[in-house]
């Protein structure tokens, strides 16, 4: 018993950590593409400027490196100079040692006694000269010596040498001669000399003081100057100018290559964070889409830096995100992968990275802010222009602040650069939308067109759909503006929910004409069959017109798993044995905020259009609500009130809330009252009467 229940667990753990493995994969996957692409371009990127510009500290220069900035700097090599001229002005610190004051009296007390303790006083040549003198001539110098270099020392005169005019005035006091008097200040020299020396410690130390007293040199670096000619050795100050200035080193950057696949890593990592990705990266083809912009962005790049336009490659990706992503997901796409972009593509010069780093920040910014408007490709092509001339500005400005002197040639690399950008980005858009699924605004627009294939089909073909999907998508728009969310997604959904019916339009009231309803002659639980199928037809219409699969969800999701209940209750009125899931939509239910607006706003037209007086699509033939409360009101005075139609709608809505079609997507409360009002709104527009002269006039007193 006990060994099944451990193998039961373990089929469980090991079942959960397979599931959850799949789930992860393709995250995974992304994010070490993105490491492998960071890599790929870092090195490319990097071999290419090598082999243009790079420099090798200790090496002659390729070529002539001239200042792109204006940069301020510290000249180390000029300051260590003058450091070094200073201390060499130091001669050394002399320390008199009093200790020796005993020792210097034994020796002169030598000098009368023994010949022999001359030696290792004086020096060789001053000894002999000291033997030659006459007897009586030597004593007396010798005496008059030591009596003299007594008198000094109690003066604190050590050093004679360094203080020979006051020696020689105290000389011409004696009776000496002056040969005599000669050999006295050699000998007084040489053994008062002993008494100091030169402190090594002392000097090192005043050196020290002195060269840390020495203000550094600071130069300024004009745009143009000259900082290292070809052939010119290149010495590691000149070798920092030239980083600083975003000059690439010849030998490879090790520390730069493991900071771009640490960057990349993290950021990958944090990007597919659930809080951050949202819906944005939903399947594979998404992430592989997210993946290739970033790649394409960060070649651009790369490209860019060579003309030191640091940033701009932000332009591309800005316009392909905000106009094909969320709008929270692109402005962290843009931000952080235009950062890292710049770290890639410059990850040699701080100055540059710095730059870089503001006009991201700025196109981030201005993108969120001018994308969410788009609704044309000349409003497309006005918001490129815009940021364009906003990112050239910023660049430029940035420029001056470094103290770039800004030029026309400057300025017109810069709009080209933006122009030509701007021209790839509407270039390549529709490729990415065909091949990656991707709903941009333009698509949108294109698809709710009232001439795309479809729509036309159903003009045509099914008339009362067409109207019906025109009025939910005129009531689901309003209420996506209110909520904040994608109203151009929101309408399409709404345009193509019904295209299902355009099979077997006949089976659907609103496109009864004639008055004829098929459905009297069929059973009910076939009939039941045939509604229910429109949502399996539109899927199939959907994939065969290739429609993107966010608007196949709004197909598929726009009836829940509603019951028909007038179906369900003829089948058991006529005696037949059913099972109500038989009479219910397979689902699922809304999965999504757009897919539950576009619900309501389905039922709440259909009730609502039922009880202006057209025939109820709860008849044979219908696929909606009832009214609330039971009620089919077919007065026309009815439904000109503003009650009855806030009636009508807080039925519907507290309906499908009731049967849990809303328990899947994140609706507030307060959400759900604003689509309400919105609805309302709307409707009484809508649905609005006509005053006659009669309406207009005096009305009666009450009570006549």
């Amino acid at each position: 018993m006990k060994i099944s229940r451990v193998g039961r667990s373990v089929d469980r753990w090991w079942f959960f950590a397979l599931s959850r493995w799949k789930e992860t994969l393709p995250l995974w996957c992304m994010r070490g593409g993105l490491v492998l692409v960071a890599l790929a371009i870092f090195l490319g990127g990097w071999y290419l400027d090598r082999d243009l510009e790079g420099f090798s500290v200790g090496q002659p220069a390729p070529r002539t490196f001239l200042a792109v900035f204006r940069m301020r700097f510290e000249d180390v090599e000029t300051t260590e100079k003058l450091k070094l001229r200073i201390a060499d002005r130091v001669v050394g610190v002399v320390v008199q040692d009093p200790s020796r004051v005993e020792d210097i009296l034994v020796k002169l007390d030598q000098l009368q006694e023994n010949r022999a303790a001359l030696l290792p006083v004086l020096s060789s040549p001053l000894v002999e000269i000291v033997e030659r003198l006459p007897e009586g001539e030597r004593i007396l110098v010798l005496r008059e010596a030591r009596r003299l270099g007594e008198m000094l020392m109690e003066k604190g005169m050590l050093g004679v040498g360094r203080r020979a005019p006051e020696l020689w005035e105290v000389l011409d006091d004696t009776s000496l001669s002056w040969s005599q008097k000669n050999v006295a200040f050699q000998l007084l020299d040489q053994i008062l000399l002993h008494a100091q020396y030169d402190d090594r410690r002392l000097t090192a130390a005043v050196e020290r003081q002195l060269q840390d007293s020495v203000q550094p040199v600071v130069r300024t670096l004009d745009v143009g100057q000259v900082i290292v000619e070809q052939g010119d050795v290149v010495t590691p100050f000149l070798g920092s100018l030239l980083r600083s200035q975003g000059f690439p080193e010849a030998l490879f950057p090790w520390g730069s290559l493991l900071l771009v696949m640490a960057a990349s890593f993290l950021w990958g990592l944090w990007l597919t964070s659930f809080p951050i990705r949202e819906k944005a990266l939903e399947d594979r083809r998404s992430l592989v889409f997210v993946t290739l912009l970033l790649a394409v962005s960060w070649g651009v790049e790369v490209g860019t830096t060579y003309f030191r336009m640091a940033g701009m490659g932000t332009l591309v990706l800005a316009g392909w995100s905000f106009l094909a992503l969320p709008p929270s997901f692109a402005f962290q796409l843009v931000l952080g992968g235009g950062a890292l972009g710049v770290l890639i593509s410059e990850s040699g010069g701080l100055a540059h990275i710095s730059l870089g780093m503001m006009v991201v920040s700025v196109v981030s910014g201005t993108g969120f802010l001018l994308f969410r408007q788009v609704r044309s490709r000349v409003h497309l092509w006005r918001e490129i222009i815009v940021l364009g001339l906003v990112t050239s500005g910023v660049a430029l400005l940035a420029w001056w602040g470094s103290g770039a002197q800004i030029t026309a040639t400057l300025v017109l690399r810069f709009l080209s650069a933006s122009a030509i950008l701007g021209a790839l980005v509407v270039a390549v858009l529709p490729l990415w939308e065909n091949v990656f699924d991707i709903l941009s605004p333009l698509r949108l627009l294109e698809l709710s067109h009232h001439a795309s294939p479809l729509l036309k089909r159903l003009q045509i073909e099914a008339p009362g759909t067409y109207h019906h999907v025109l009025m939910v998508g005129t009531l689901a728009e309003r209420a996506a503006d209110r909520l904040g969310m994608n109203s151009l997604l929101v309408q399409a959904g709404a345009y193509y929910h019904d295209i299902g019916k355009l099979k077997r339009p006949q089976f659907f009231v609103e496109n009864q004409m004639s008055g004829v309803n098929v459905h009297d002659d069929l059973s009910p639980s076939l009939s039941a069959l045939v509604i229910i199928a429109h949502v399996r037809d539109g899927m199939e219409i959907a994939t065969e017109a290739r429609l993107p699969k966010r608007l196949r969800q709004f197909i598929q999701e726009h009836h829940g798993t509603t019951h028909l209940s007038y179906f369900f209750r003829k089948a058991l009125a006529q005696g037949e044995r059913v099972d109500r899931e038989q009479f219910c939509y397979p689902g699922p239910c809304p999965q999504s905020r757009e897919t539950a607006v576009v619900m309501l706003a389905d039922s709440v037209e259909a009730a609502v259009r039922a009880a202006w007086g057209a025939p109820s699509r709860e008849t044979p033939g219908g696929d909606s609500p009832r009214t609330p409360e039971g009620k089919d009101p077919s007065r026309q005075d009815a439904i000109q009130r503003p009650a009855a139609i806030q009636s009508i709608v807080q039925g519907v809505v507290e309906t499908k809330m009731r049967e849990g079609q809303l328990s899947h997507v994140d609706l507030s409360l307060k959400d759900i009252a604003l689509v309400e009002k919105t609805f309302v709104e709307t409707l009484q527009f809508m649905y609005h009467s006509r005053q006659t002269k009669d309406d207009v006039g005096p009305k009666a007193p009450e009570g006549r």
